[in-house]
């Protein structure tokens, strides 16, 4: 891996940085140009007085450049400003990003605010970053359970939670809409009083309940033995705009086969 390094030592001003940044891009280009599969990964060091001088309008794009190729960026001696504008610079350029800031610390707030996801670590330096996040975690390492494991399982339980709740109101909306065609729109209801009450507070709520609290499709231990089972999850595959409209449409037939049918069935013995 290549090392780039920013600092105070190589650049006092915008200008050096601007240059600076742009070799950098050139030089990354023409050795991936050259070798392609054998281009050696970057990683980029700046320190806190390079990265506002890098973070002006003129600048800032370069930056972000930069960054995407490289597979890990560290910025030392930061403020918590400069933190929060980090992941405020990633997170409002970058198409579909979903941030995420861990901190451990008071100066760790402001990211941890910015983000998409805040994650606070509750150790040595106090409560500010647990109470200021989303999920709060003991130690570093529970990290790797509360992506692989815990926010896998999440992900899957409300995609299908969201598309189930369309589902079945589209299922009954849909059986009295039919049903209006049979009693010329008189405002018959299909469904008795009771049933209608109960459809939504008792029918149908057990499922949301276990699935939505129990349903793991594996076992702890493969989520994180396997963590490519996390990438569906990264691409948004388990709620696609593919997926819902396949419930829409089968909330509309089902409904439409429950309501005619029987009508239809009894109509000569009425």
């Amino acid at each position: 891996m290549r090392r780039i390094t920013i600092n105070t030592a190589k650049c006092q001003n915008e200008h050096q940085v601007r240059y600076l940044l742009k070799h950098e891009l050139q030089k990354f280009k023409e050795d991936y140009e050259k070798h392609h599969e054998t281009c050696k990964p970057r990683a980029l060091i700046i320190d806190g007085p390079t990265l506002m001088l890098a973070s002006k309008e003129g600048v800032r794009r370069r930056l972000l450049k930069l960054t995407r190729i490289c597979k890990s960026v560290v910025a030392c001696r930061v403020s918590p400003d400069q933190k929060r504008s980090i992941v405020h610079l990633v997170k409002n350029n970058e198409v579909n990003c979903r941030a995420m800031s861990i901190g451990d610390g008071a100066n760790d707030v402001p990211m941890i605010q910015e983000a998409h996801i805040g994650v606070g670590i509750a150790g040595m330096e106090g409560m500010q970053a647990v109470n200021a996040s989303d999920y709060s975690i003991a130690q570093f390492r529970f990290l790797r359970s509360l992506l692989l494991v815990h926010g896998r399982y999440n992900y899957r339980r409300m995609a299908f939670i969201v598309a189930y709740i369309f589902y079945k109101n589209i299922f009954q909306a849909v059986a009295q809409f039919f049903f209006a065609f049979c009693n010329s729109f008189s405002g018959q209801k299909y469904f008795t009083e009771g049933s209608i009450q109960l459809y939504n507070v008792l029918f149908t709520t057990l499922p949301l309940l276990l699935l939505g609290i129990w349903d793991r499709d594996v076992s702890y231990d493969t989520a994180l033995k396997y963590p490519e089972l996390y990438i569906p999850g990264i691409h948004s595959r388990c709620l696609t705009s593919r997926s819902f409209w396949s419930w829409i449409a089968v909330a509309i037939a089902e409904s439409s086969l429950c309501t005619l049918y029987p009508l239809f069935a009894l109509r000569n013995h009425t």
